[in-house]
């Protein structure tokens, strides 16, 4: 089971994976996961939700 933090803030802080995926993503996902993730608890989470924002557009 992974780790989760309290957000996707302190997740990015304290998980370097989950910090280097974040990184790798576009500049247009990376806002809207910060603008919105506040349910971004887990490196699966915050990949399952970049997902979902860039199937958006």
């Amino acid at each position: 089971m992974e780790k989760r933090s309290a957000n996707i803030n302190r997740l990015l802080e304290t998980d370097a994976q989950a910090k280097a995926y974040f990184d790798g993503l576009s500049p247009d996902v990376q806002n809207a996961l910060m603008a919105h993730g506040n349910g971004v608890n887990t490196l699966e989470e915050l990949k399952n939700f970049s997902k979902v924002v860039q199937k958006k557009g």
